[in-house]
């Protein structure tokens, strides 16, 4: 049901699901309007700068406010996208996945293992498997947006994969916004062996997966998202038998007898 059909409809109540949906909707292109209200001040600030080269400096980085202020309104559109009422059902399931994935996943991983798990939310995954990369924020954009640092991405490994499903996955938190969006990705990629250590595999160098295929092992997700991902990873030219559901990532040994 579109935000319009809540809205106007004649019920004199909601469900608890679609009250939600309705108020994440408003706050979301409440967010997305100030943001570029921001944006055209932040472009009218750099119109206003003296073109004497002595403004070189200050010209570079209001534009790389300006690209990451961009970037961050096109982050918003595209969640807005995606956003949909959630059900008793769905939040269940995150909450299962959250608990229990990380025992599933040790239980198929080998302690030596040089997989990584990179999270993120749905938009952000579709970005990654249509630019066939997972890159540094300070490589694609100029300036940093998270823990990154130039040439590489944070990731971690069997042993802390809870921090990727509970702070980058978009299962839980965040208020109730994220119940109103499908469930996030993980990325499995495989580090080169002289990145075993990356600050406790904690971080790891840019993954180019497209040249690389072997890069990328899997790409976890819902049951929800499943032909989604499947299909973008086909346009993409990644395998699409690579997208599986959460609970059925089968590791690291069985994934090489398929090669």
């Amino acid at each position: 049901m579109t935000i319009d059909k809540l809205a106007s409809t004649q019920s004199p109540e909601l469900s608890w699901f679609d009250e939600i949906y309705l108020k994440e909707s408003r706050n979301l292109d409440r967010r997305i309007e100030g943001s570029t209200s921001h944006l055209e001040a932040t472009r009218r600030r750099r119109d206003m700068i003296d073109p004497d080269p002595a403004n070189d400096a200050r010209r570079a980085a209001i534009a790389i406010t300006i690209a990451m202020e961009t970037h961050t309104i096109q982050q918003l559109k595209a969640k807005r996208e995606f956003l949909r009422p959630s059900s008793e059902e769905d939040i269940a399931y995150r909450q299962r996945v959250e608990q229990e994935l990380p025992g599933h996943i040790r239980a198929v991983v080998p302690p030596d293992s040089l997989l990584r798990f990179h999270g993120c939310p749905i938009d952000a995954a579709r970005d990654i498997i249509e630019s066939g990369e997972i890159s540094s924020s300070v490589d694609r954009l100029g300036g940093e947006t998270s823990y990154d640092i130039a040439g590489q991405i944070s990731v971690t490994s069997r042993d802390n994969v809870e921090v990727t499903l509970g702070s980058y996955t978009a299962l839980n938190g965040d208020g109730t916004f994220n119940y109103c969006m499908p469930t996030g990705c993980v990325f499995v990629l495989r580090a080169d062996p002289d990145e075993a250590d990356g600050i406790k595999g904690l971080l790891m160098g840019n993954a180019y997966f497209r040249e690389q295929p072997s890069k990328l092992q899997s790409i976890m997700t819902s049951g929800e998202n499943l032909d989604q991902v499947r299909e973008w990873a086909a346009a993409g030219g990644i395998d699409p038998e690579k997208v599986v559901e959460f609970f059925s990532f089968e590791g690291e040994e069985v994934a090489q007898a398929k090669l």
